[in-house]
């Protein structure tokens, strides 16, 4: 009879994870991460459907989704911390990251170039140089250099309803982040 239960409770677990992984009303989070078999698992690919969106990064790195309600407007973050790096300390600052950044679309109109002059997490206000139109996976874009605390490259793009800001920082342009944040540009895909 316990095995019973135990089947029985099995199958309704299983049961529960089929229609919330197949219901069509998810938030940004619900997301799948699996090992790529290319290239012997180095890396992981990222697979989030309701944003409709896909990159590959080095299993080097620590991804992480969250939430953001705070002064900026409020977004959802995918954070990409290496894991050398960790654990993050308690009082002071984090390390460099690669950041992508997911604000509902503007509604007022405004272009890309106009919203990214006007929004805080852009870092326009540390801008280092001009934006510099780009493509990126088929969606025009802009990228440019900022430097802050630490230096950072950001591409921004509109995307779906969303406008997206895919940022890697980092301390020396000879840190590993910074071409492990070029191949996650490289990698990312869209789907319909």
């Amino acid at each position: 009879m316990k095995y019973f239960f135990l089947a029985l409770s099995a199958l309704l677990l299983l049961l529960g994870a089929y229609l919330y992984t197949t219901s069509s009303d998810k938030s940004y989070g619900d997301a799948l991460v699996v090992i790529a078999s290319e290239d012997n698992g180095h890396t992981l690919t990222y697979i989030n459907r309701p944003l409709k969106l896909s990159f590959s990064y080095p299993v080097a790195y620590n991804l992480s989704e969250f939430e953001v309600t705070s002064t900026l407007p409020n977004h959802h973050a995918i954070v990409l911390t290496p894991v050398s790096a960790l654990p993050l300390p308690k009082d002071g600052e984090g390390p460099p990251t690669i950041t992508i950044q997911i604000f509902p679309k503007s509604t007022d109109g405004q272009s890309l170039e106009s919203w990214i002059a006007t929004t805080t997490a852009s870092n326009f206000q540390l801008l280092d140089g001009s934006l510099v139109p780009v493509t990126i996976s088929g969606v025009p874009a802009v990228r440019y250099h900022w430097s802050g605390l630490y230096e950072g490259n950001t591409i921004a793009f509109i995307h779906g309803p969303n406008t997206i800001l895919l940022s890697g920082m980092y301390l020396s342009p000879e840190d590993p982040i910074v071409s492990d944040y070029e191949s996650l540009v490289s990698s990312l895909r869209f789907s319909r």
